[in-house]
């Protein structure tokens, strides 16, 4: 019974080792991104429509501004193109930018992956905001449209490895593979 209980002890302090370890190896890969978050008005055809395009407009948009990712400037440039765009295509409703602090789900690039987690993001919402979202990474760049190819360029590369941790660039680039040892020993035991 001693044995067991030891086991067990061992067992939840090597499990509550690995949890705190990936906590902060997400929340590492996460200080140094900024993700962009495009919330629809809602989920008619139309609407869907509309988000894509002011994604499309105020990328483009964004692409050429000076503001830093994290600065208010930053946030009123981006609702104020997206603004600018209904305006412009006489949509019935206006946009709304706000930074938040959100969960996503992982994303692949082709040659990254983005854990999931909670991430610092600048929030667009359309409308209602009622409809399906569409979100990327604004900082560093890696939004991407469908008709590019996802590959991570040598600045966004360069600007990855700069604001994170050698091992946390290693674990999204796909150059390090963790494995879990206690699962390994496991499997090995019950074959």
């Amino acid at each position: 019974m001693k044995k067991l209980m030891s086991i067990s002890l061992l067992l939840i302090c090597v499990f509550s080792f690995m949890l705190s370890y990936a906590q902060a190896v997400s929340g590492d890969i996460a200080a140094g991104m900024l993700r962009f978050h495009i919330l629809a008005n809602s989920n008619s055809e139309y609407d869907q429509k509309v988000k894509l395009e002011v994604r499309d407009y105020v990328l483009l948009k964004m692409s050429e501004s000076s503001a830093s990712p994290y600065s208010v400037e930053f946030m009123n440039q981006a609702e104020s193109f997206a603004n600018e765009y209904l305006v412009n295509k006489n949509v019935p409703y206006r946009a709304k930018a706000t930074f938040v602090r959100t969960f996503f789900p992982q994303k692949s690039y082709k040659s990254i992956t983005l854990p999931a987690g909670r991430y610092n993001a600048l929030e667009l919402l359309l409308g209602e905001g009622d409809g399906e979202n569409w979100w990327c990474v604004a900082y560093p760049q890696l939004c991407f449209t469908e008709d590019v190819s996802g590959e991570l360029s040598d600045e966004a590369e360069k600007v990855l490895r700069e604001n994170m941790s050698k091992e946390s660039y290693e674990i999204i680039s796909g150059q390090t593979e963790y494995r879990l040892w206690i699962v390994d020993f496991i499997g090995n035991i019950i074959r």
